[in-house]
């Protein structure tokens, strides 16, 4: 069994791991998680031709789309790490192809929100409409971008990760 911690997309992998049960999950840490078919809301992204991948963004783009306040180290190494991305993966996440039913998600859940999040809209409620969907708990990062684990302040949602496993699992896990 795994606690599943994962960020964006990754939220949405996770989300249907957890309902197709394929290994036992023990709960779910989803930070500015994709959003299911079911989540009202999701986004509304222009689609992609399927002819070829869909090239990296530029580094400016990457920087105000993902990140508040990031070391420009750390912001260079994502860049140098971004690629070429599916077209029919991004079709399908962006424009809410994949459900995941709520009824198989039991596990403890928690929704991290980024205040500042361009990417899951600012101030748009897209991440509370996944945690009420999912019964989560949910929290919100304050000055925070979409990519707050890799911010200065990286160790705020840390501390919250941490004392969500505490109380759901005590030291245990």
């Amino acid at each position: 069994p795994a606690l599943l911690v994962a960020h964006s997309l990754g939220g949405l992998v996770a989300l249907k791991h957890a309902e197709i049960g394929i290994t036992e999950c023990l709960g779910l840490v989803l930070q500015s998680p994709g959003p299911p078919q079911n989540v009202v809301g999701g986004y509304n992204f222009p689609s992609y031709g399927t002819r070829r991948p869909v090239p990296p963004p530029t580094k400016e783009l990457i920087r105000t789309l993902y990140f508040h306040d990031v070391e420009q180290e750390v912001l260079n190494t994502v860049v140098d790490l971004v690629c070429e991305e599916s077209p029919v993966f991004l079709n399908s996440a962006s424009r809410n192809r994949i459900d995941v039913d709520p009824s198989r998600i039991s596990d403890p859940v928690l929704v991290l929100s980024a205040s500042l999040d361009v990417v899951q809209g600012l101030n748009s409620g897209l991440d509370y409409a996944i945690a009420i969907t999912y019964n989560a708990e949910y929290k919100v990062l304050r000055n925070m971008g979409h990519f707050c684990l890799l911010e200065k302040e990286w160790l705020n949602p840390v501390k919250i990760i941490r004392d969500f496993v505490y109380q759901k699992f005590g030291t245990g896990l």
